[in-house]
């Protein structure tokens, strides 16, 4: 494959191009999106309407660390979770209900990713029904809730069996404990209250407790950023799920999603467990520092 450093090389430059021309293109948006009905939204995150030459560039980032791992002897699942306004839409400001109700460019995305050859588990379905019943995000939080992680993990799971036998015995899964209420700003309001507005309440997160998690082997690896940390329940809810231990990589923001994947592909090889679920979120294919930290991640040495 000496072909390979040349080619990835190729997929920088194209990447960096991209990320320069991005910067004049878009428009800055305020740090917090005020909806209806008390809603908040992230303003930082581009949908991949807003980006389509970014994204297509990360999409082949994602395709050749799909090659990474396979080369190793592990296989790959992707998580992929749409942006929060677009299963949230009936809470966003009239102004921008009627593009995102026709747009397509996050089933693109998806089947971009599987046009690389990558295993791609959809939350969007998910998300959508849990919408319904108030259980998908939190009102004034970036973040998804624990139902819907949990409700992801169900969605992983069988996936990621369908990969092969696990290593390991059973009996070596995270035991579920009951939710939990947790009281506490949450991230948006965070942001407003640091912009000097304290008007807004903490709100009530409803998350759930786990046992400690068991000593490997690990079974699987799952990398991502905030979405794949263990607050919000996912790694447990698929430990439990596997009935086998779950190795964690966790960086944050939205180029934290491809700095954990550095830290899993830096760690010990012999340590790596042979199933790896990255968590990505539609921000890490549009934000300019992720693309900048996954080039930098496929950068030969």
């Amino acid at each position: 494959m000496r072909f390979a450093p040349i080619l990835i090389g190729l997929i920088a430059t194209l990447a960096i191009a991209a990320a320069f021309a991005s910067q004049f293109l878009s428009p800055r948006r305020p740090d917090v999106v005020a909806g209806r009905d008390g809603w908040l939204f992230p303003g930082w995150e581009r949908l991949a309407d807003e980006a389509p030459d970014q994204t297509s560039v990360a999409v082949k980032l994602v395709g050749a660390v799909k090659g990474r791992i396979s080369a190793q002897g592990a296989r790959l699942v992707v998580v992929l979770i749409p942006e929060k306004e677009r299963v949230a839409l009936s809470h966003l400001p009239e102004s921008g209900r009627a593009h995102l109700a026709q747009s397509g460019a996050y089933d693109d995305l998806r089947r971009a990713l599987v046009s690389q050859g990558v295993t791609v588990i959809d939350a969007k379905p998910v998300l959508m029904r849990l919408q319904a019943v108030g259980q998908a995000f939190q009102p004034r939080d970036a973040h998804w809730t624990g139902y819907a992680a949990e409700a992801v993990a169900g969605e992983l799971a069988p996936a990621v069996l369908s990969l092969g036998a696990l290593p390991g015995a059973s009996g070596t899964g995270e035991a579920l404990a009951p939710w939990t209420h947790v009281r506490r700003y949450a991230d948006l309001v965070e942001i407003q209250r640091r912009h000097g507005d304290t008007s807004t309440r903490p709100d009530d997160f409803i998350l759930r407790t786990y046992t400690a998690p068991a000593a490997g082997p690990f079974a699987v690896a799952v990398v991502g950023n905030s979405f794949a940390d263990r607050q919000y329940g996912l790694p447990q809810a698929l430990s439990h799920e596997l009935d086998r231990p779950i190795q964690h990589f966790v960086r944050y923001g939205a180029e934290g999603a491809w700095q954990a994947m550095a830290d899993f592909l830096r760690s010990t090889p012999a340590a790596r467990p042979k199933r790896v679920v990255w968590v990505l979120g539609e921000d890490c294919f549009t934000d300019r520092a992720a693309l900048r930290a996954g080039t930098e991640l496929l950068r030969p040495r």
